[in-house]
């Protein structure tokens, strides 16, 4: 599968999506109107999630101002898939549903912020990037850490914005 333009500009690598996703299925998992939800959509029925073969960085302070004691210079390994039924599992990959599930198990107390949030992503390290439903920004959250809406660290402002500025692994 050729790489999404929106990394190979960056020569970042992307491989291994699972097949992609029809539309209406994708457009019931993030409900409403955002800003990104057109690009995420539009992302996900060409490539279902995939790997960083090689890894990959985004760096914060392309949109934010960031201290010495921010995190700045965050990690990807992959993007999650979504389940198409009849499809069989990608096994390099990890579907939205099942780290919603493993995350709702674990953080019962973050139910409020995952009725608004869908982990799309994820670093080696098993930290968590979101796509806030309301918003259209991205969001980060640490493992081991409690998953709490005002503990997310902010990335972007929106999936499009993130993957035009995810890079190879320095800068």
């Amino acid at each position: 599968m050729a790489q999404p333009a929106v990394f190979a500009r960056n020569n970042v690598v992307f491989n291994d999506s699972s097949p992609p996703v029809p539309i209406d299925l994708i457009a019931v998992m993030v409900p409403g109107r955002f800003p990104g939800r057109d690009a995420f959509i539009e992302f996900y029925s060409k490539h279902n999630g995939g790997y960083f073969d090689g890894g990959a960085v985004f760096y914060r302070d392309t949109f934010y101002e960031v201290t010495a004691e921010d995190r700045n210079r965050l990690e990807l390994e992959a993007f999650h898939c979504i389940e198409v039924p009849g499809v069989p599992p990608n096994p390099r990959l990890v579907s939205i549903v099942d780290v919603m599930e493993w995350r709702a198990d674990r953080h019962r107390d973050a139910l409020a912020f995952f009725e608004s949030h869908i982990p799309f992503g994820v670093d080696c390290g098993d930290n968590d990037y979101w796509l806030d439903t309301r918003t259209g920004s991205v969001k980060f959250t640490i493992a081991g850490e409690h998953i709490r809406a005002d503990d997310a660290i902010l990335v972007a402002p929106d999936f499009l914005s993130f993957c035009e500025n995810i890079q190879a692994m320095q800068r």
